[in-house]
């Protein structure tokens, strides 16, 4: 796993990578919640309820990129 925080001048990025599994990224991460996968919809809501945005990257078999993006001040 790597982690990379970067502190920029007009906002905060982390990244948090794996080479797991993966998985197929649905359209909309809604999708998740309805099958019972809560975990990146919640950190969705959380980075926007700051302003910011969350990117997730996966493909079965190639492991996940989670991105965040969030405004300081």
């Amino acid at each position: 796993m790597r982690v990379h925080l970067r502190i920029c001048e007009d906002a905060v990025e982390l990244s948090v990578e794996d080479n797991g599994r993966g998985f197929a990224v649905p359209e909309r991460l809604g999708e998740l919640v309805e099958r019972g996968n809560f975990g990146l919809m919640n950190m969705r809501e959380r980075v926007e309820l700051v302003g910011g945005t969350l990117r997730v990257d996966s493909q079965p078999g190639h492991g996940t990129r989670v991105e965040a993006r969030v405004p300081r001040g």
